[in-house]
């Protein structure tokens, strides 16, 4: 991820993070999209879960929502 130049990195940034959140490692999340609106500000799916950690979502709910979001 540190390798790519700053406008490419928000993408993978934001797969790390979810992949870090749905293990139960939160922190590791909230860097990862740190790195993802740092490198793309506004950057929509970084922005929708960073509010989803700062709401306290849980792994389990955003596992839900994703699975959801596949089947449609």
């Amino acid at each position: 991820m540190r390798s790519l130049p700053q406008p490419d990195r928000a993408e993978p940034a934001c797969f790390l993070a979810v992949s870090a959140y749905l293990r139960g490692n939160g922190s590791l999340a909230r860097v990862a999209l740190d790195v993802a609106l740092q490198a793309r500000p506004g950057h929509t799916l970084a922005s929708l879960l960073t509010a989803a950690l700062d709401g306290a979502m849980t792994p389990r709910e955003l596992r839900t929502i994703l699975s959801q979001a596949g089947d449609t």
